[in-house]
């Protein structure tokens, strides 16, 4: 999978959030929620999808299918709007990130998450930095669950 890295100032999304763990992923619900009322978000900056996570701290270091983390989805926006329907906004913190060009079905997403976590992190110098948010921005190139879909995969990091 290729990769780069960049540096980013902070991006505020206005989104839904629901709390999940990967045995009882709940990722289509949030979506399924969010779609419909997209549009009635005030100061989109484009026309991005973002697929966000927060970890806890130790997520990475104890490890398991059952543990809690937040899901958000939403679209970038250039202030914080008053938003209809239990939207809040949250901070993507600024910094610097390691982005892989994901290309293939969401269904098998999965897969390129193990490769990024398990081999790709353990054999460079980065660590996740593991107090800022990781990100999926799904551009015109997304194609929900087609093999041809394109989306970016930002995970915040920092030096060993």
């Amino acid at each position: 999978m290729e990769f780069r890295f960049e540096t980013i100032e902070p991006i505020l999304i206005c989104c839904y959030s629901l709390e999940m763990n990967l045995l009882d992923y709940k990722a289509v619900d949030l979506w399924n929620r969010f779609m419909p009322l997209r549009n009635s978000i005030e100061n989109k900056i484009d026309s991005n999808l973002y697929s966000i996570t927060k970890h806890s701290n130790d997520y990475f270091n104890q490890f398991s299918p059952a543990k809690p983390f937040m899901k958000y989805a939403g679209v970038a926006v250039t202030k914080e709007v008053t938003a209809p329907n239990d939207f809040t906004c949250v901070k993507i913190e600024g910094g610097n990130y390691v982005v892989f060009n994901y290309k293939g079905s969401s269904a098998k997403a999965n897969e390129a998450f193990n490769n990024i976590f398990t081999n790709w992190f353990p054999k460079s110098e980065f660590k996740i930095a593991t107090d800022r948010f990781h990100f999926e921005i799904l551009g015109e190139k997304y194609k929900k669950n087609s093999d041809d879909s394109e989306e970016e995969i930002w995970i915040p990091i920092l030096r060993k």
